[in-house]
Formats: structure tokens, C-alpha cells, sequence
């Protein structure tokens, strides 16, 4: 069985540049270096060997295409177009503005990452 690690691009939309593999492949348990349209694959024949493998490579990457925000910057530019209109609907089913407005009690709240995992998140208002 083999297993495969990734290099991924330290930003969205960058590309390799270039990739220099020798130390990865003198890794024992390395057998190939694979580069795939979102990073480098390290193939070995063993986790271990492959998280070696990865470690081991040296990569110069193109971010002439990348994203520049960063989280904050990107998470307050996703919060202007939702309150603007602009934001794009996953589903549209029903009329849930009208099942709000009807609701005897309603709770907004805003939340992102970890935060949306519970119900009991921050930015509650009822």
C-alpha cells in the first residue's frame, strides 16, 4: 500500500513555480514526487515516511494569482455582501422572511468556524 502527503500552497491560488525533490526522494520509504494542479504529493510507503518526504521538499511558489485578504479581511468583505443583498443563496425554499416575521421569538446570530458548531455560540440576540 502506498500513502500520499500534500504540499499545499501557503495561499488560495497560488501555483508551484518550481519544485526541487531530491531530499524528498532520499527519504527512506519515498517513491515518487508528484506535482498536481493544487500542490506537490509526496508518495511513499508509509505515513511517516511521506510526512518526511513532504518536509523535505523545496518549493517556490507562484502567488501572482493569490489571494491577498487575509480571514478577518475576507470574513468582513462576506459580511458586506450578505447585509448588502449581494451574498448568494445556498437554498431558497420557502418564505423565510415571512416564517420570522410570524415567529413568536426569533435569534439571530452570527458566527464562523468553531463558533457555528454549537448552539449555545456568541452574538446571540434575541
Amino acid at each position: 500500500m502506498l500513502v500520499a502527503v500534500m504540499l499545499h500552497p501557503p495561499r488560495f491560488g497560488a501555483r508551484v513555480a518550481s519544485v526541487d525533490s531530491a531530499a524528498a526522494k532520499a527519504v527512506a520509504g519515498v517513491s515518487d514526487v508528484v506535482e498536481i494542479s493544487r500542490g506537490v504529493a509526496v508518495v511513499a510507503d508509509s505515513y511517516y515516511s511521506a510526512l518526511k518526504g513532504r518536509d523535505a521538499l523545496a518549493v517556490t511558489w507562484d502567488e501572482s494569482d493569490a489571494e491577498t485578504r487575509g480571514s478577518e479581511q475576507m470574513f468582513t468583505d462576506y459580511r458586506t455582501a450578505v447585509d448588502s443583498g449581494q451574498g448568494a443563496p445556498a437554498r431558497d425554499d420557502g418564505d423565510a422572511n415571512a416564517a420570522i416575521e410570524g415567529a413568536a421569538t426569533s435569534i439571530s446570530a452570527r458566527c464562523a468556524g468553531k463558533t457555528c458548531r454549537s448552539a449555545g455560540s456568541a452574538n446571540r440576540t434575541t
